[in-house]
């Protein structure tokens, strides 16, 4: 089921997103690997990551949100 669901959307694994960048057409990721841009983009990392700085967002992602990186369990 899965497979027909993502028939021809790019999946990029092991490619270490260092910046979400929203744009006016969609989203750019700066990768080690160099830029990807797309209409839409899911990027999976644990809150700690993006509490860290590890992970940057522009613009910023809001106040509460990032709160609520640090203020999340880890476990």
């Amino acid at each position: 089921y899965l497979d027909q669901i993502m028939a021809g959307v790019p999946v990029s694994f092991s490619s270490a997103v260092k910046q979400v960048s929203f744009t006016r057409e969609g989203v750019r990721l700066a990768t080690e690997k160099g830029d990807l841009d797309a209409d839409m983009a899911l990027v999976a990392v644990p809150p700690s990551v993006i509490a860290s700085g590890r992970l940057r967002f522009s613009p910023l992602l809001p106040d509460d949100q990032m709160a609520a990186t640090h203020n999340m369990p880890m476990g």
